[in-house]
């Protein structure tokens, strides 16, 4: 989420510069961990549902509750695995270089 946050600053920015309010942002980190074997995990299933009850809450008053957006941007991995996890992909798409 962290490395979001620079992103959701410049849309900020851009919204007040031409008098628009900025009404939330809704970020999913590490979507990819969402489905497995191509297919949508449990967990990714309620997140989307999540983003569309946000969706229509942003339709119907304006905004996005804290509640919704926390659902949708919830960690499905700890940090410390989620690295591993790059880390191995990145060691394998280097041997494979290799050969």
């Amino acid at each position: 989420m962290g490395n979001l946050e620079t992103l959701v600053n410049i849309v900020k920015e851009l919204a007040e510069m031409v008098g628009i309010e900025f009404a939330g942002a809704l970020l999913r980190p590490h979507g990819s961990l969402m489905k497995r074997e191509g297919e949508v995990t449990e967990e990714g299933k309620e997140i989307l549902e999540a983003a569309r009850k946000a969706g229509r809450e942003l339709i119907k008053e304006g905004r996005m509750s804290a509640d919704l957006l926390l659902a949708v941007s919830r960690p499905l991995i700890l940090f410390e695995d989620l690295i591993k996890k790059y880390n191995n992909i990145y060691r394998a798409v280097k041997a494979k270089r290799k050969e």
